[in-house]
């Protein structure tokens, strides 16, 4: 995709330590979000390579979260005594 840029960052140095560079920072991120990253730097046109850190955070983007999970805490008070309170209070205002 970047054709001479991308060799031309790599020239004079040594190539195996760049590929384990590369392999550490993005060991952890599926396939699927390195893909969706690719595109992305289609998408957006960039016409330089990114930096090792500006395609992790990229990549980053297109984590798959998990779903959400809420809970609600149980209620302090039963909603039948609730009721009862509030129809007291009422009653006593009137």
């Amino acid at each position: 995709m970047y054709g001479k840029h991308w060799l031309d960052l790599w020239a004079d140095t040594d190539v195996p330590r760049v590929k384990a560079s590369w392999a550490a920072a993005l060991s952890g991120l599926d396939g699927e979000c390195i893909r969706l990253a690719l595109g992305e730097l289609r998408t957006i046109g960039k016409p330089f390579p990114p930096t090792q850190p500006e395609f992790v955070s990229l990549c980053r983007q297109f984590v798959r979260r998990g779903p959400h999970r809420l809970s609600l805490a149980s209620p302090r008070y039963e909603p039948e005594n609730v009721f009862k309170n509030l129809r007291k209070l009422m009653d006593e205002k009137r």
